[in-house]
């Protein structure tokens, strides 16, 4: 192989590799989302005044640096569901469905 085939060849890997770790990201967001849509339906979280308190809500850098664990995705998905105004939170830090019980998580609706 010549120098500019393996170059090529090196590239192609690494777009690859790029594209596959974004499909990655985007999956794990997905069912982060639809876990957090299911959390706030089975605590009937469907308005301010019902709204819950969630523990993952917010990232805790130093038990995420101490335990060797994936990354958990549910405080990101928390933010990109109040970007898309699918959930609510209460001046108290309590977060609510905007949409209704009957609101259907979809992967269009994501990135």
């Amino acid at each position: 192989m010549s120098d500019a085939s393996q170059i090529i060849f090196a590239l192609g890997i690494l777009a690859v590799f790029f594209l596959l770790t974004k499909k990655v990201y985007a999956y794990r967001l997905n069912r982060a989302c639809i876990a957090i849509i299911e959390d706030l339906k089975q605590q009937d979280a469907l308005d301010s005044s019902t709204a819950v308190e969630l523990p993952y809500a917010k990232a805790n850098l130093i038990k995420t640096v101490l335990q060797m664990k994936m990354k958990d995705f549910r405080p990101k998905a928390i933010e990109h569901l109040m970007a898309h105004n699918i959930v609510g939170m209460t001046e108290m830090g309590r977060y609510y469905l905007k949409k209704g019980r009957n609101f259907k998580w979809t992967p269009e609706l994501s990135i």
